[in-house]
């Protein structure tokens, strides 16, 4: 059983078609594909998070980092925020100075 060829052989049954097919492909065609299964993976990462969500009322991501933030927020940055994104002050009973 041989494995390779000898000098000067032409093993025409050989076929890289690993070459071939990525060379085949168009730089849009690769683009295409990946911005489709980085959509679907978002898609099912949601689909995931609410299922976990509404089943057994495991926090989502957003809400996980937001609970260790939210502390080390001073109130005057936090109302300060609230006014520059238009928030609804009307409930809120604090000064800014």
């Amino acid at each position: 059983m041989r494995v390779g060829n000898l000098p000067g052989e032409n093993d025409s049954c050989a076929v890289n078609t690993t070459a071939e097919s990525t060379a085949a492909r168009s730089f849009l065609g690769v683009l295409l594909v990946g911005i489709a299964a980085g959509v679907l993976a978002a898609v099912a990462m949601l689909v995931t998070m609410g299922i976990l969500r509404l089943a057994f009322g495991w926090p989502t991501p957003t809400e996980l980092i937001f609970d260790r933030l939210f502390p080390l927020l001073t109130v005057e940055f936090f109302i300060g925020s609230l006014v520059k994104a238009g928030g609804d002050l009307s409930s809120v009973n604090a000064r800014t100075t």
